[in-house]
């Protein structure tokens, strides 16, 4: 029995990585980030902490441009 609920929840897991995925390729951030928050109150229902995603490649992008904009300007 324990081996099957570990299946299960292994299964679901997987799942919700790929939906997660798939949503953050389509740039359907918010979206992804439901699926996140929606999974941790499944697996940690008394938990209140809110989910933060971070995009590594964006944030650089924006950094570079912010920072040759302040370099243009300066």
């Amino acid at each position: 029995m324990t081996n099957q609920i570990n299946l299960l929840a292994e299964k679901a897991t997987k799942s919700r990585f790929r939906r997660f995925d798939f949503l953050m390729k389509k740039g359907r951030n918010d979206d992804a980030i439901s699926i996140g928050e929606e999974f941790l109150e499944w697996i940690m229902p008394d938990n209140e902490d809110e989910i933060f995603y971070v995009n590594y490649n964006e944030m650089e992008e924006l950094y570079w441009q912010k920072r040759l904009l302040n370099e243009k300007y300066s």
